[in-house]
């Protein structure tokens, strides 16, 4: 499913029921998945406490005071500018959209440029942009997408080349067997728990049935099946995907080039990685995902319990 599908159908019922609106701004009756009226108008400055129950369709930019409440959906052509303290059932914003400190998403909110998020938000069900989206700390979410997703600091750093050496190096030499009779053909296979050492290399693909303890600056080439639970060491890298039944911990400078599965809690440390720039990659920690400062992400990041932005956190 598109991550940007709440947004994008949004739009759709929007264009298709103001297409119909009589010339004029102002209140009309209009057609969105049932009547409703809409509050029709070009660019808007909503006043701070200010309290909205209608449907808001904006013909250019929209900026709102602090602590308003908008009871209905919005969507602003233009960039949206939202205040401190805010309550948005649901935004749809085709330019840039930013969200002050403090304000809450009922629902979701989606912008076709960037989304810049203000410390103590809460993102609500969804959260997503085409650009890059930025959150700030102790920021909460259940569902992101950007190309690039960054906790502060994160927009700064750039791929390593040092890491793309080292991916280069452990880029996969395993041959394939010429008769494959069990797992161990196919895979570096552990039977329990597998601790790989400070600077060590192991090329996968890897299945654990138990924990895996990845040492700092270790690398591992190709896919990781975990039946426990994954600590990644500082500074190591992981050239594939992790598929692990139990929580994930992602050191500090840490990458992980590919996707992360986690049927538990999802950590990432400050300043690790997820994916490389031009790729989209999927964070999922069933239970809960953390990211520390200076992470940074392609894609998308996915919990059932709770998302948090905890800066300080230098696992």
């Amino acid at each position: 499913k598109d991550p940007r599908y709440l947004g994008k159908s949004a739009r759709k019922v929007f264009a298709a029921a103001v297409e119909k609106t009589p010339e004029g701004d102002g209140p009309h009756l209009l057609w969105m998945s049932h009547e409703e009226q809409v509050v029709v108008s070009g660019k808007r400055d909503v006043a701070a406490k200010a309290a909205m129950d209608q449907v808001l369709y904006i013909g250019g930019d929209l900026t709102t005071g602090e602590e308003c409440i908008f009871a209905k959906d919005i969507y602003a052509t233009g960039t949206a500018g939202i205040g401190g303290g805010n309550s948005v059932r649901s935004l749809a914003a085709d330019g840039d959209l930013v969200l002050g400190e403090g304000a809450r998403v009922m629902r979701w909110v989606d912008s076709e440029q960037d989304l810049t998020v203000g410390e103590d938000c809460d993102l609500g069900h969804s959260a997503s942009c085409a650009g890059h989206l930025a959150l700030s700390n102790a920021v909460t979410f259940r569902r992101l997408f950007g190309k690039l997703v960054t906790t502060p600091g994160g927009e700064s750093v750039i791929d390593d080349p040092q890491v793309e050496a080292m991916m280069s190096e452990s880029s996969g030499s395993r041959k394939k067997p010429e008769k494959i009779r069990d797992i161990k053909d196919v895979a570096e296979y552990r039977s329990g728990n597998f601790e790989l050492p400070d600077g060590g290399r192991c090329d996968g693909p890897l299945v654990v049935l138990g924990d895996l303890i990845c040492g700092k600056g270790a690398a591992i080439s190709g896919q990781i099946r975990v039946h426990g639970k994954v600590l990644i060491g500082s500074g190591a890298v992981i050239n594939g995907d992790i598929f692990a039944e139990g929580s994930v911990t992602i050191g500090k400078e840490a990458v992980v080039t590919g996707n992360v599965f986690s049927q538990e809690h999802v950590e990432v440390g400050a300043w690790a990685g997820i994916g490389r720039s031009g790729s989209v990659k999927t964070l999922v920690g069933k239970r809960s995902v953390t990211l520390a400062e200076g992470v940074r992400l392609h894609g998308y990041v996915l919990t059932d319990g709770r998302g948090k932005v905890l800066c300080g956190n230098t696992s």
